[in-house]
């Protein structure tokens, strides 16, 4: 099983598009997300990541990764907005650290973007590359596309591109937040047939640049988007599950209680969280043929 534990719903950002279920909501101390490491540990676990909210803003962040690496979790990884790098890159260098993934949509500072503080975010990607091992441990550029701005998007393939590390993305999953502008599931088809050429493109271009998730992340999004097909069965829970802060176990971030069918359920969200290596083929193969 792997675990992806919102481990705080605190976050020193406000980007426009988030749709963290969590925000701002209780969470374990220490000795109880140490309890929670126990209970997931009783069987193997294959993979743990550190999300949020931002999980460098807890103290006790580091401690409970070695607590997790003691305990025979294989590979463990953070997702961060990169704000709180150089302040914690000591203890990240010290740390059993599989993958980091680092939240950013574009190298410039624009007052129009849907997240802020990129040329800050930028300055501590560098002083990571400076600090970590690349051959230990990966890092991994995260970016919600605009698909009006795709060139924000291909100006962080050729960031990764001159430092030597991996991109990964998604398009805009299913908000409340009316004002923007990136709600793609209502987009023209000919703009969407656009938007994939060009996605197809940069995996062609940067090829060694985007990381295995984006890979069948395309495939699974074109399937969805373009021809409108969603699985036959759910897979939530089966592969994975989501802790939250306060130590609860879900299997899906769209619905807590499993009380709709799947097809009035499934959108944009679930395609981030089945794009990863297994869970994607099987999410491949269920899509219903015509």
């Amino acid at each position: 099983m792997d675990y992806i534990w919102n481990i705080t719903g605190k976050c020193n950002l406000q980007c426009q598009y988030c749709w963290d279920i969590f925000k701002n909501t209780a969470e374990v101390d220490t000795d109880q997300a140490k309890s929670v490491i126990d209970h997931i540990t009783e069987d193997p676990c294959n993979m743990l990541l550190f999300t949020g909210g931002e999980p460098l803003i807890r103290d006790d962040l580091f401690d409970l990764i070695h607590y997790s690496k003691r305990h025979g979790v294989k590979y463990i990884k953070i997702c961060t907005n990169g704000l709180l790098i150089s302040k914690r890159i000591e203890e990240i260098k010290a740390a059993p650290i599989s993958e980091i993934h680092i939240s950013l949509d574009s190298i410039e500072d624009d007052s129009n973007d849907y997240r802020k503080k990129n040329f800050q975010v930028l300055q501590n990607i560098k002083v990571l590359l400076q600090n970590v091992d690349l051959q230990k441990t990966k890092i991994v550029l995260v970016s919600v596309i605009d698909f009006h701005r795709l060139y924000k998007f291909e100006s962080v393939l050729k960031f990764a591109k001159e430092n030597g590390i991996y991109v990964t993305y998604q398009l805009p999953a299913s908000i409340d937040n009316h004002k923007l502008s990136l709600n793609i599931e209502h987009i023209q088809v000919e703009q969407l047939n656009s938007l994939f050429l060009s996605l197809h493109e940069y995996h062609r271009q940067y090829s060694k640049q985007i990381d295995y998730f984006a890979n069948f992340y395309l495939l699974i999004a074109e399937k969805y988007y373009l021809e409108g097909k969603i699985p036959e069965q759910c897979q939530a829970g089966i592969g994975f599950q989501i802790i939250s802060p306060i130590g609860e176990y879900y299997s899906c971030y769209t619905c807590k209680k499993r009380t709709v069918s799947l097809k009035e359920c499934f959108n944009s969200k679930c395609l981030v969280w089945f794009r990863s290596n297994g869970r994607s083929q099987k999410l491949l193969k269920m899509l219903k043929t015509p």
